[in-house]
């Protein structure tokens, strides 16, 4: 963040709406020790805009002492000192990191100018993982849906194939909150263009991806399983007749990592070890579990070592 390359990146903001009036944005922050360059973008950006949202991607790794539990404290004085000047907006903090940062916080700043920061630490078989940002507002939720997936593309992808992907999540949401989100008209279905070849990702939540480790796992119910696969087969059709591609291959993966099943609707604490079988149709899927179901707020985290027996 040198001061030239604020300047740069608040031009561009400014020339981007500009041309066309948007809402919200994104900072993809990369690692400093200060947070001057949010606090002008913060700043100069209402005094010349009214974007509402600002979404602050942060890498937690800490440097030389500086952790996110500082990175969000000046946030807050940042939200604080600006406010006054600023276009009314939401300030929505988004850490992602290792455990040993996790954060658990959530603080109003001011009516409008609210920082959410709630947190669930993630425990895998190998003491990795990364952290999650539990949404209580379904309307934000929706608002960032997809903008924070996995980054890891290592599925195999045969020649003009169109792959479709079930992204594994950390966390679900309940099937209501799914359908309020569905209702609204939130698409679950990213296209993705991996090694060259285009694919559709399901991405049906706010999710990490810990592919390092065997603990990921999506549980989710079968109508919203098929909401999911309605979504995956309109795309594709869209795909198919807007470019040359009809003999693709439109396919599901069943993977360790990628598990269409029952969502466990209950709030009690399922013991290491315990097993899980669920069938559909024909298919049977065998879930063991490995860690825990437990409730974090009305959103359950899920962990689970996953293998199937179709």
């Amino acid at each position: 963040y040198s001061n030239k390359g604020i300047d740069k990146t608040i031009a561009l903001m400014e020339q981007a709406y500009n041309e066309k009036p948007f809402k919200k944005f994104y900072i993809y922050s990369i690692k400093t020790d200060t947070d001057a360059g949010f606090q002008r973008i913060l700043s100069d950006t209402a005094s010349k805009t009214e974007i509402r949202d600002v979404f602050y991607i942060e890498e937690s790794e800490s440097a030389a002492g500086y952790t996110i539990a500082d990175k969000i404290a000046s946030l807050k004085a940042a939200v604080a000192d600006n406010y006054e000047q600023a276009t009314p907006r939401n300030v929505w903090v988004i850490p992602y990191g290792t455990l040993s940062e996790a954060v658990t916080d959530a603080t109003n700043v001011a009516p409008e100018a609210t920082i959410v920061t709630q947190f669930t630490t993630l425990t895998t078989p190998t003491g990795s993982g990364r952290l999650g940002l539990i949404m209580p507002d379904l309307n934000i939720a929706g608002a960032i849906m997809g903008k924070i997936i996995g980054r890891n593309y290592d599925e195999e992808i045969g020649h003009e194939q169109l792959n479709i992907a079930v992204e594994s999540l950390t966390y679900n949401f309940t099937d209501s909150q799914m359908l309020t989100l569905l209702n609204a008209g939130v698409t679950f279905v990213r296209k993705e263009r991996v090694n060259g070849i285009s694919g559709y990702r399901i991405v049906a939540g706010v999710s990490t991806s810990f592919k390092e480790s065997a603990a990921d796992g999506l549980l989710i119910s079968r109508s919203i399983a098929d909401e999911l696969l309605r979504q995956v087969r309109y795309a594709a059709e869209v795909e198919l007749k807007s470019k040359e591609t009809k003999n693709a291959i439109v396919y599901l993966q069943t993977e360790c990592n990628s598990i269409i099943a029952d969502f466990v609707a209950n709030n009690d604490v399922i013991a290491a070890g315990t097993k899980l079988t669920v069938s559909e149709s024909s298919t049977p899927y065998t879930i063991n579990i490995a860690g825990t179901i437990q409730p974090v707020g009305t959103i359950l985290m899920i962990n689970v070592d996953a293998t199937i027996n179709a």
